[in-house]
């Protein structure tokens, strides 16, 4: 293992009474087409930074410790979607240990959530550089590649799918990959 990188573990159940709750990602579903919205962020990016990523982010006070507000807010700054957060699946949680830079544990929450309105593409109002993040829709078994998070985001990608099957979405034949940028 790299002593410079976090340990990852994932686990479909809720994290711990206590534990801190760093991150809440969703996997954005198009209740239409049975596709996963992957943020494209473009290839400019710094050193460390993935090209491809679900929207998600940190915790803000405005959200009121509720993780299903942080996933709204951030999907709409960052992919100006509209999630459909009464129908919003807790996929579960990613934990966070020997993290050279933040003492540990921590958890990072993923959702799975329906799509329910796409607005114009536009800046995210959290970066410097007013970055437009543009909208991938692909397949849930496409999505790991994309995401390059291993073995645990293949589980996450699992669990999307799932989640899919129970909202009624028809993720087992989505639609091709493709851009969805107006």
């Amino acid at each position: 293992m790299n002593p410079e990188m976090p340990h990852i573990s994932w686990h479909e159940a809720p994290p711990p009474p206590g534990m801190p709750v760093t991150q809440v990602y969703t996997w954005a579903l198009d209740p239409d087409d049975g596709r996963v919205l992957i943020q494209d962020r473009g290839v400019d990016l710094e050193p460390g930074r993935r090209r491809y990523n679900l929207p998600g982010g940190r915790p803000e006070p405005e959200d009121d410790g509720d993780p299903l507000k942080t996933a709204a807010r951030e999907a709409l700054e960052e992919s100006q979607i509209h999630l459909d957060t009464t129908r919003a699946l807790y996929l579960g949680y990613q934990e966070i240990t020997e993290d050279p830079h933040r003492p540990g544990p921590y958890a990072q929450l993923r959702y799975a959530a329906p799509i329910i309105g796409y607005d114009p593409i536009g800046p995210d109002p959290d970066t410097a550089d007013g970055r437009v993040n543009r909208r991938y829709l692909v397949s849930l078994e496409r999505a790991p590649e994309l995401l390059g998070w291993g073995e645990h985001g293949v589980a996450q990608a699992e669990a999307a799918f799932r989640a899919g099957q129970e909202l009624g979405f028809p993720v087992e034949s989505p639609a091709p990959d493709g851009y969805r940028d107006a």
